[in-house]
């Protein structure tokens, strides 16, 4: 617990992907995704 809370990489990584699902992140990102 201590570890990934100290982990800026976890943190981050964490809440960005719950508000922001990858698919729609690669959708934005990737042309030739759906």
């Amino acid at each position: 617990s201590t570890s990934r809370a100290r982990s800026p990489i976890t943190r981050g990584a964490a809440w960005r992907p719950s508000r922001i699902p990858t698919a729609t992140t690669c959708s934005s990102t990737s042309p030739r995704a759906p």
